[in-house]
């Protein structure tokens, strides 16, 4: 368990950027599938180039992610230039040598679609990934009307298994994904607003004695004044001054009345609380 934590806290944790982690989810979850791949056609006897592929892949993946934590100033090439090489190689390959449109790489190719549109932003994504469509598109079409050119894996239940397991696992992956992203998306929502209610917090605080500042305590005078008088309840209100603060000034150091200011702000916690 604490090896997994590890895991997570290694390509997830708070300290690297949001970006990286979101392509590290990405790449992950893609050497995940092929590594289900290549155990599929070990189990169900697949021929070995599907292997070899989705081998490569997996390694392929797990190898840009590093690169992407490790590399951070080419952060842009590095998911370029994996999005580039899973999308028109291993996802063709995979799918030519996995039974074409009968076996059940079909699914891993509309997670290509995602992927991209989700890595890689702005036009630049929009581009690639109408590329994949027409792509994508000419390679089914080349599969249903080629279906010579297609490697099949002669294990007469091979198409049942793998369309059945591909859907499942990647059902699986995609789920976690969108639960993770938006995990870390609330998470990072969550200290935003943290810090922007410790920020609301400072400026209502007179930063040397630690006391609200005027603005404030007239909101809050005004606020209790209608409150008491609604409600037909006793208000008092007690002013203090400390006198000669100005002689002090001029006939000592400046750090004497300061002092001064933050004795009197002490007793005033202590006699009537910290609020």
């Amino acid at each position: 368990m604490d090896l997994y934590h590890n895991y997570l806290r290694r390509l997830y944790g708070t300290d690297i950027p949001v970006r990286i982690r979101y392509f590290n989810l990405m790449s992950h979850s893609t050497a995940w599938i092929c590594i289900f791949v290549v155990l599929m056609c070990l189990i169900l006897k697949g021929n070995s180039m599907c292997l070899v592929t989705a081998a490569c892949s997996a390694v392929f993946a797990f190898a840009m992610s590093y690169c992407a934590q490790h590399f951070r100033s080419s952060f842009k090439v590095i998911t370029a230039f994996t999005e580039i090489i899973l999308s028109f190689f291993s996802v063709p390959m995979l799918f030519i040598t996995a039974g074409g449109i009968h076996g059940g790489f079909m699914a891993g190719v509309a997670l290509a679609f995602a992927y991209t549109l989700f890595i890689l932003p702005g036009a630049f994504g929009i581009t690639l990934t109408v590329i994949e469509a027409f792509y994508y598109a000419g390679m089914i079409w080349f599969a249903y009307f080629y279906p010579g050119y297609v490697s099949t894996w002669g294990s007469p239940s091979y198409y049942i298994w793998s369309v059945a397991l591909c859907n499942a696992v990647i059902s699986v992956i995609v789920g976690f994904s969108v639960k993770f992203m938006i995990s870390m998306y609330q998470h990072e929502l969550d200290s935003i607003n943290e810090i922007s209610k410790k920020h609301d917090e400072l400026a209502l605080l007179d930063p040397l004695t630690g006391l609200y500042v005027r603005e404030y305590a007239e909101s809050y005078l005004n606020s209790e004044i209608k409150k008491a008088w609604e409600e037909k309840i006793p208000l008092s209100v007690m002013f203090i001054d400390i006198s000669n603060l100005n002689e002090i000034n001029r006939k000592s150091r400046f750090h004497t009345a300061d002092d001064l200011i933050i004795r009197v702000s002490e007793v005033l916690r202590e006699q009537f609380g910290p609020d």
